[in-house]
């Protein structure tokens, strides 16, 4: 039993850092091709707009084609979600933008940091840090 339990960690442990190492290229792909795109459009705003509009006809198709299963859209669901979808949209705004004016890597660096803001914010706030949260788990 001890060593099933040592396999099955370790294999979590894989899993976990491949699903971060993925995380790390997609996003650091993302970062170059929306530098690209930024630097050969005028608007950052049309970078988005593209973006948004390529995943709803991808999700939608999908669902069409029946690869993809979803909720029908229904106001009294979606309404509590307006306040995230603007928040995201102008923090993607936000992001296309500083690429317009920096490089690739400062953005990362700045990236790197919200976790430490974070964190900060919840030392100020006297609230529990979330390592503290799993812990008690």
């Amino acid at each position: 039993p001890t060593e099933l339990l040592m396999r099955e960690k370790q294999e979590d442990a894989a899993e976990v850092a491949a699903a971060v190492i993925t995380y790390c290229f997609c996003s650091g792909g993302m970062l170059v091709i929306n530098k690209i795109a930024v630097s050969h459009t005028p608007s950052p705003a049309l970078v988005t707009l593209c973006q948004f509009a390529s995943c709803t006809v991808l999700v939608y198709g999908g669902k069409l084609t029946g690869l993809l299963r979803t909720d029908e859209f229904e106001w009294r669901k979606v309404k509590y979600f307006l306040i995230y979808v603007l928040s995201f949209s102008i923090g993607t705004w936000t992001n296309i933008k500083v690429l317009q004016d920096a490089n690739v890597e400062t953005v990362i660096v700045f990236r790197s940091c919200t976790p430490l803001a974070v964190s900060d914010h919840e030392i100020a706030r006297d609230r529990p840090r979330s390592h503290e949260i799993t812990r008690d788990r």
